[in-house]
């Protein structure tokens, strides 16, 4: 049979710290095998009329119920945001964020994980470090200039790939850029190493010339933050033996 022709809403900024949230639920709960655990959490959404088949409607209810949804979902969005700015313990501006994928029954981590990163795998397929602040613990700046540089043989150890994507630290976006380089690793074309198998990325807003282009990385001219990926991580950076060399200021 052909697929069924849906008109699934367009993504928002908007929904964050809004009842809008609970019309895109409602429409998403249909197409999800809720697990049993679960149950309980979907009664008592049922009494806003959340669940398969609802329709949430902030309207449909009095001005005091109105104003203590807003208030809720208001406060819950801050603590995903907080929860999200500071997912793990803090080494050399990387963040060493617990395993992701499974979760349980803890929400506020989960829903900061998706706020921050969409998704994730389990940690044997890919873990995510994330570097909010360089090496001196201030928060990454497109108006500085910065080197993240690996010493020969110290690159991420994995059996499949690694890479490392930028994101603009309001919209937790990819950010335009002149080279349409929206992250950067082992597989990028061009890649330069040193003569003795150093390896330094260049991270800015400005091009750090014709001689340091393969390996730079653009930034937008705000905050942002760096994202590394490591597929199929090794021991060392399963048991946390492995660390990611801090991002400096360029001198």
């Amino acid at each position: 049979m052909p697929a069924p022709d849906i008109d699934f809403p367009p993504y928002s900024p908007d929904i964050y710290g809004s009842t809008l949230l609970f019309e895109i639920l409602d429409f998403l709960l249909p197409f999800h095998t809720i697990p049993l655990n679960e149950a309980p959490l979907l009664q008592r959404l049922a009494a806003i009329n959340v669940g398969p088949y609802s329709r949430f409607d902030i309207d449909d209810f009095d001005s005091e119920i109105r104003t203590a949804l807003q208030e809720g979902v208001e406060e819950a969005h801050r603590s995903i945001e907080k929860r999200g700015r500071s997912l793990g313990t803090v080494v050399d501006g990387w963040q060493d964020i617990p395993r992701m994928g499974h979760y349980g029954d803890d929400y506020l981590f989960r829903s900061a994980v998706a706020w921050k990163f969409i998704y994730t795998n389990s940690p044997e397929e890919a873990l995510y470090p994330i570097a909010e602040t360089d090496s001196d613990g201030e928060q990454l700046h497109g108006s500085n200039r910065y080197l993240l540089q690996f010493a020969p043989g110290a690159q991420p150890p994995v059996d499949a790939f690694w890479s490392l994507t930028l994101y603009e630290s309001e919209s937790r976006l990819m950010t335009e850029n002149p080279i349409g380089r929206y992250s950067i690793g082992d597989r990028t074309p061009g890649l330069r190493y040193g003569p003795d198998g150093s390896l330094t990325l260049y991270i800015q807003h400005e091009s750090p010339g014709s001689d340091h282009e393969s390996n730079w990385l653009p930034a937008p001219p705000g905050g942002f933050y760096l994202n590394a990926r490591a597929y199929m991580p090794q021991q060392s950076m399963l048991d946390g033996g492995y660390r990611l060399p801090a991002v400096t200021k360029a001198p």
